[in-house]
């Protein structure tokens, strides 16, 4: 399976850049089949876990409604509580466990594959417009390098990137998706997406390294450009002598290049494995770190508060410990704080929307909260100071939790403060 992924990885087509500057210069443009990497599946996951969530919260408070059951019916499997979708949606968007479930229930398996190789291939056309990876994105960003296709005129090159770019995308995502599907049916180690997961990865540091020792060549660059993602955005070089011009090396993995657009951000470290930021997305990215460290910095400290005995004062929440409140409070307490947040979510995504499109000047993370007025004079001490503890907070969450849960499933450790 590694090596049909690895073979796969290799499709592209070169298009041929022509210099408007330096006659006679040309560069290849390569458009591969996984134009956009292995993001199609990362989302796809990402909205199928969204939908079990909720279809599972709904099922357990309103077992028995028509819609509910249509969105997913769900059995429990073991004495733990886990479940397993048996009906609804959520059951034919979910894998087959193996070939004598695909002869018991060809429909299921039909669904599910149409299902992925479709999903994927409409989050990866969506994806290149959100990620500024489309035609249009393309052509302007060769145009400010002052390069143009080989053949065409400014004028069409457009519409001549959308003939491969879109098919790339949206093909490419049913390819990925189908893929998945493969590995799930083989019964391969692990699932489809992390086997893809991991050999885009590694494939993308091989790339970063065969060009590393492709820049130790005499050769005249002018101009790089990749429009896969884990590249990035286009990257004008002048033209001075026969020189390689050599990128600064990432401080947190100093055997290949720090991305670009990085540079001049607070707390870059050139660490971005899975390519996953562009130029166009950056500030995206930017308030999804600082969202999650805000949230697991809060989290960290309300687990362990609860662990040493600070609770809300009621019988039904004094034999709970942080790791047995979520199944005690699911169903009723953290559904309606769903839905508490995702309304203020939902308010401030206009906010995040204009300043991802340029179209206000408003900083990432920057809600104006600053009542004791400690900001003023010590930004960059202060946006430092908060970024690094919620990078910490979000390790420190994902361990906590995973301490927590060693005593059920290993019998080993302990469950509350200390955790060991």
């Amino acid at each position: 399976m590694v090596l049909v992924v690895i073979y796969f990885q290799g499709f592209q087509v070169n298009l041929t850049l022509r210099s408007k500057r330096t006659r006679g210069y040309t560069a290849p443009f390569p458009v591969k089949l996984f134009y956009t990497s292995n993001i199609p599946i990362i989302l796809q996951t990402a909205v199928v876990s969204n939908l079990y969530f909720f279809s599972q919260v709904l099922h357990r408070k309103f077992r028995g409604n028509f819609f509910v059951g249509f969105i997913g019916q769900w059995q429990e499997f073991d004495m733990a509580g886990n479940s397993a979708p048996v009906g609804g949606l959520a059951y034919y968007i979910s894998p087959p466990r193996d070939f004598t479930h695909i002869q018991r229930d060809p429909i299921h398996f039909v669904f599910y594959s149409l299902f992925v190789m479709g999903s994927c291939a409409i989050l990866s056309r969506i994806w290149i417009d959100i990620s500024g990876q489309s035609p249009k994105d393309v052509c302007r960003q060769l145009q400010e390098g002052e390069m143009i296709i080989e053949g065409h005129r400014e004028g069409s090159m457009v519409k001549y990137l959308s003939r491969y770019i879109t098919t790339a995308a949206a093909f490419g995502g049913i390819c990925i998706g189908a893929l998945c599907i493969f590995a799930d049916v083989l019964g391969a180690i692990g699932s489809g997406t992390g086997i893809m997961l991991a050999v885009t990865i590694i494939y993308q540091y091989f790339e970063q390294i065969a060009k590393e020792k492709d820049k130790g060549q005499d050769t005249y660059i002018f101009f790089a450009a990749s429009v896969a993602l884990h590249e990035g955005a286009f990257r004008a070089v002048q033209p001075a002598s026969r020189s390689v011009s050599m990128m600064a090396k990432s401080k947190a993995l100093p055997f290949i290049e720090g991305p670009e657009h990085l540079e001049g951000m607070v707390g870059n470290v050139g660490f971005d494995p899975m390519g996953l930021s562009t130029p166009q997305n950056i500030k995206w990215m930017r308030e999804a770190e600082l969202k999650h460290g805000r949230m697991c910095m809060l989290a960290w400290t309300g687990y362990v508060a609860v662990d040493l005995g600070i609770k809300i004062p009621a019988a039904k929440y004094e034999a709970l410990t942080s790791f047995t409140a979520h199944a005690a409070t699911a169903r009723t307490e953290l559904f309606y704080l769903l839905l508490w947040v995702g309304t203020f979510e939902t308010i401030g995504f206009t906010q995040i929307y204009d300043m991802v499109k340029g179209e206000s000047d408003r900083a990432p993370g920057d809600f104006g909260f600053d009542p004791l007025k400690l900001l003023k004079g010590n930004e960059e001490q202060y946006y430092l100071a908060e970024l690094t503890h919620g990078r910490a907070a979000m390790l420190a969450f994902s361990a906590v939790v995973t301490q927590s849960a060693l005593p059920g499933a290993f019998g080993f450790g302990k469950e509350t403060f200390p955790y060991f």
